[in-house]
């Protein structure tokens, strides 16, 4: 007798919802589901990521990010509730002209946090990594506002927090639309 297996005539759905921390375990989700998706023979014409997340991890969000920037499908995103900090950064990744927020998302963009112990070698190899991971967050900001470096880190990565109104967002170029 066979053994039933997985049922592959229903396909993956054309949404993904990260109500959540961005993390690991959801950033290996989001891929799988996004590299699912577009080995479909019969594939969707756009896929959607809706996030409402108080942000999280970095690295585990440009995971997706580079899941999202090769994806053949076109990912659309959705900001609704909360998108901050590695969920905007998320969120602004979406194709261009289809990342859309809702009215009365609440949006946090900061600099990038972390922390690091250790002698003092390592210390100087947590440093080269902070530098790396800065660099690679302006040029993501760069890359999706269209912003000069100047612009971002004065307008959405200064010293302190930026909290931004939906229209803040589409005037920066962080989302496209608020519907």
């Amino acid at each position: 007798m066979r053994k039933p297996g997985p049922d592959t005539t229903v396909p993956p759905a054309s949404s993904f919802f990260i109500f959540c921390e961005i993390n690991s375990a959801i950033a290996r989700d989001v891929v799988e589901w996004i590299i699912k998706v577009n080995q479909m023979k019969a594939p969707y014409p756009y896929i959607t990521i809706i996030i409402n997340s108080e942000g999280g991890d970095l690295s585990a969000a440009f995971a997706i990010i580079d899941t999202i920037a090769n994806s053949v499908i076109p990912v659309h995103t959705i900001g609704m509730g909360d998108i901050s900090s590695a969920a905007l950064i998320l969120f602004m990744s979406g194709h261009h002209g289809n990342r859309i927020i809702k009215p009365n998302t609440s949006i946090l963009s900061h600099q990038f946090s972390a922390s690091s112990e250790g002698k003092y070698s390592d210390l100087l190899g947590a440093q080269r990594d902070f530098e790396l991971t800065n660099n690679r967050v302006i040029a993501h900001y760069m890359k999706h506002t269209k912003l000069s470096r100047e612009k971002v880190l004065s307008l959405l990565l200064p010293h302190g927090d930026v909290f931004l109104t939906p229209a803040e967002a589409v005037k920066y170029g962080c989302a496209d639309i608020i519907e």
